[in-house]
């Protein structure tokens, strides 16, 4: 999911959730510029490479 595409980020972020919750963790939020969401061999987590514009965001 690409938020802004025009802005260079400032902070990267990297979590592992369960699929289930994937979506949640990319939704739209203030200063938020991308998710990038892969999934593991498995099915059963997500790794969640996020784009920030800095680290107040």
């Amino acid at each position: 999911m690409v938020h802004d595409a025009e802005r260079e980020p400032g902070v990267f972020g990297l979590s592992v959730v369960a699929t289930d919750r994937a979506d949640e963790v990319a939704m739209a939020a203030p200063g938020l510029l991308g998710a990038h969401i892969h999934l593991t061999p498995d099915g059963r987590r997500a790794f969640v490479l996020t784009e920030w514009t800095d680290a107040a965001a």
